[in-house]
């Protein structure tokens, strides 16, 4: 593919060869066939379950990213311990490049309408807290410190 161009369109590469369209998820290799030609105006929405990983025998730290498809957005978490969690939100980032990002998974494709929602209730939901570490019934993973499948 020496001198042929591509172009980067959210998570997705396009290019132009042998006469034909085609397509591949960035980071991988395989290309496929198009159709038709690649989408035009705004990337979709997203809002994303992340998993990033912590120190050895800690389990992941889990968060919500709502950003357009493959660009920087905002990640919304609690941090601290079980008594003292408070919300730390980011904006402005592509928390998928850090290097303790894990994996992630797409839980919706909101509009505009629906992301002002979810930014609302991010921001306004308490986050979990206990008056002392003994009284400590869940975590951001789960209740009575369990991880839920």
């Amino acid at each position: 593919m020496s001198g042929v161009t591509i172009e980067r369109h959210g998570n997705w590469e396009y290019s132009k060869f042998g006469g034909k369209r085609w397509k591949r998820r960035v980071g991988t290799t395989q290309w496929v066939q198009l159709d038709s030609p690649p989408p035009a105006g705004p990337l979709p929405m997203e809002l994303k379950l992340v998993r990033q990983r912590q120190a050895p025998g800690e389990p992941d730290h889990w968060s919500i990213f709502l950003s357009h498809e493959g660009q920087p957005g905002t990640v919304f978490q609690v941090k601290g311990d079980s008594t003292a969690m408070h919300h730390v939100h980011t904006d402005d980032v592509n928390i998928v490049s850090s290097s303790s990002y894990k994996d992630s998974y797409i839980m919706a494709q909101p509009t505009e309408q629906q992301a002002a929602k979810i930014r609302y209730w991010a921001t306004h939901e308490t986050p979990p807290s206990a008056p002392n570490q003994a009284a400590v019934q869940e975590n951001c993973q789960g209740s009575n410190g369990k991880i839920l499948p």
